[in-house]
């Protein structure tokens, strides 16, 4: 191995958070050593932290289940059960980023509810409308009909699949990947949103920060946003430090396009998901292709993390497929869809009864050319 490559090697950017993590381990180690010769001083006072952490614990309004997955440990191990609380058990959110997941469902609540039907799975029997009317108010995923779907065994299949829909993108695409990795699969994607995003169409991309930690330098979606123009932002971006926040991963895949079609699955934008790269042999993953009102379901997804990554809000009205003409679509957001409806309907039976008054009434030589 000669001199770049070795260099290219340690200072890749898995390489310090590694030896970052390393660092902090080995200066808790080295704490410990120093306090070795109190240890019976340290040893009680890490047995009062340690009762202190299972009060805490105990005091706090959440799951039992959780509670007592944490105390039995700490006081099974007391000498350093509560580092491990502290370092792991104890991080909990900050308010700003509560408040903001808060609005997060919130907000799918608000854009979803409309879409529940659970009721609608009665003759299906009571377990179909239950695990519906869950995932619904648990999830916020509604259960939809008047949706296409196709099925793709592999990535090689689903590959020219999201090259051609892409293509025919006139609103928005919207990327949410786990994985991104330079290479045959993204170089040929960013291809196709370099060109639908010079053409005006609304093109953005997410990747998690760990997930692409191995393939995507650091600072990625500031340069690629520079670089090409098209939005693009990273999840919870990992930092060097030893705590349980970092495993807050975002692990979606979605390929979403005018709200109308989408692709979902396991197939992140990597080589080797189409087997155009071999890392394990013949890789073997799936995708699933939508059309229809599922999509809807996805688009919000995908807008609400935006929300949370960019610190933005978003207008949900400008995503929502269009199914009524554009000039119902404020009443329909305004007064209701059934106002929106009826007031098409009867423009339409106007329309009619103008037509016919006039094909039955107005003479021929009267009509203007």
């Amino acid at each position: 191995m000669n001199i770049k490559k070795l260099a290219s090697l340690l200072f890749q950017r898995s390489v310090i958070v590694a030896l970052l993590i390393f660092l902090q381990a080995a200066m808790l180690l080295l704490y410990m050593l120093w306090f070795s010769s109190d240890f019976i001083y340290v040893y009680w006072g890490c047995v009062v932290l340690s009762i202190l952490a299972v009060l805490i614990i105990v005091s706090r309004q959440t799951d039992p289940g959780y509670k007592i997955a944490w105390i039995i440990p700490i006081l099974l191990f007391p000498a350093f059960g509560w580092l491990v609380y502290l370092l792991c058990g104890g991080n909990k959110l900050s308010a700003r980023k509560r408040r903001k997941m808060q609005g997060m469902d919130r907000t799918m609540l608000e854009q979803l509810e409309r879409d529940y039907k659970a009721e609608e799975l009665r003759p299906f029997g009571a377990d179909a409308v239950n695990q519906a009317r869950y995932l619904e108010h648990y999830a916020r995923c509604p259960v939809y009909t008047n949706t296409y779907t196709h099925y793709f065994p592999l990535g090689d299949d689903v590959f020219p699949a999201m090259l051609e829909e892409l293509r025919k993108a006139e609103k928005y695409i919207f990327l949410e990947y786990f994985i991104i990795s330079p290479g045959i699969f993204w170089d040929s994607m960013v291809e196709i949103l370099k060109e639908k995003h010079a053409a005006g169409v609304d093109v953005r991309v997410i990747y998690d920060d760990v997930g692409s930690l191995n393939t995507l330098p650091m600072n990625y979606a500031r340069k690629f946003e520079t670089e090409t123009g098209i939005p693009c932002c990273c999840f919870n971006r990992f930092k060097p430090v030893i705590s349980i926040r970092m495993n807050n991963r975002d692990h979606r895949k979605f390929c979403i396009i005018d709200g109308h079609t989408a692709f979902t699955g396991g197939i992140n934008l990597a080589d080797e998901y189409i087997n155009q790269k071999l890392r394990y042999g013949h890789w073997k993953d799936t995708a699933i292709l939508l059309k229809g009102e599922a999509v809807w379901s996805m688009t919000v997804m995908f807008l609400t993390m935006w929300e949370y990554t960019r610190d933005v809000e978003e207008d949900y009205r400008r995503f929502r497929p269009d199914k009524l003409p554009p000039e119902y679509q404020d009443i329909r957001y305004e007064e209701g869809v059934e106002r929106a409806v009826c007031d098409y309907i009867s423009g339409m039976t106007d329309k009619y009864v103008m037509d016919v008054y006039s094909e039955l009434f107005i003479p021929k030589s009267w009509a203007v050319r």
